[in-house]
């Protein structure tokens, strides 16, 4: 099966999808090039991801949203040893609903992302 799509991590195990054969870069990629280009140029050890996602009822009900998976594979790449000279790399993770009961409160959100993902 050739597929420009199968971009989430979960089709790169061959044990099981060894049949399919991929057209584009998958979304784990797009987590190696960040780490291994964006982060390592940077010096960056304390990273922040901020998604958009399905939360509680929702998510059991439609399931992980897109956002979801593309950060999976770049956040994947980031809990690896991938450009880490002395492990000391913190990744601080944010999901949110905002059509969830607690909607978006885009203030508070990027209060917390400042505070949490600021180096000392």
């Amino acid at each position: 099966m050739v597929t420009g799509g199968a971009l989430v991590s979960a089709f790169g195990l061959k044990s099981i999808y060894r049949l399919l054969t991929r057209v584009t870069s998958p979304y784990s990629q797009l987590g190696v090039f960040l780490v291994d280009h964006v982060m390592v140029a940077f010096n960056w050890s304390s990273v922040g991801i901020v998604y958009q996602t399905r939360l509680g009822v929702r998510a059991l009900r439609h399931g992980k949203s897109s956002c979801y998976f593309t950060v999976e594979g770049i956040y994947t790449a980031m809990q690896s040893d991938r450009g880490v000279r002395d492990n000391t790399r913190k990744i601080w993770r944010k999901a949110f609903d905002p059509e969830g009961p607690g909607g978006l409160n885009v203030s508070g959100l990027l209060r917390e992302v400042e505070k949490k993902t600021r180096s000392t």
